[in-house]
């Protein structure tokens, strides 16, 4: 069975289980391109990767919402530039990103893809609710 793994930066462990493990911190908003920064740390080269692989899933399962996803990417893209990263290696990064996952998406069967999909679905459903949660409160 092949090995499914997140990008190098992002991959603690090999396992499929550790992967949806790490779907689940990653996946749980409404725009996956902007995933792995909050708003208290500065991003850095892996999680433009990660956020590059987090689209590359979206894509993958049906997830997308093409103008939230470039939104989210050009936002990070500027936040990226603030710290030092200037465009060129941001492109990079999340190209990467974006790669690897569809890279790995080729060595799934049908029922691993469908498997990561319905969990890539369940995420963006309670990452939906909670950014209305959120926004309910304010």
């Amino acid at each position: 069975m092949p090995t499914f793994s997140l990008p190098r930066a992002a991959r603690p462990h090999r396992t499929r289980t550790m992967i949806i493990i790490a779907l689940a911190s990653v996946l749980g908003s409404t725009a996956p391109a902007v995933l792995a920064q909050s708003a208290n740390r500065a991003p850095t080269l892996d999680s433009i990767q990660l956020a590059g692989s987090t689209r590359a899933f979206s894509v993958m399962c049906g997830q997308t919402n093409e103008i939230l996803l470039d939104a989210g990417r050009e936002q990070q893209k500027a936040r990226a530039a603030t710290v030092g990263i200037n465009s060129a290696r941001f492109d990079e990064a999340f190209a990467t990103g974006e790669e690897e996952v569809r890279t790995q998406a080729k060595t799934l069967s049908q029922a691993e893809k469908v498997k990561t999909c319905d969990y890539v679905r369940v995420m963006h459903a309670k990452g939906a609710a909670a950014a209305k949660a959120a926004d309910a409160r304010k």
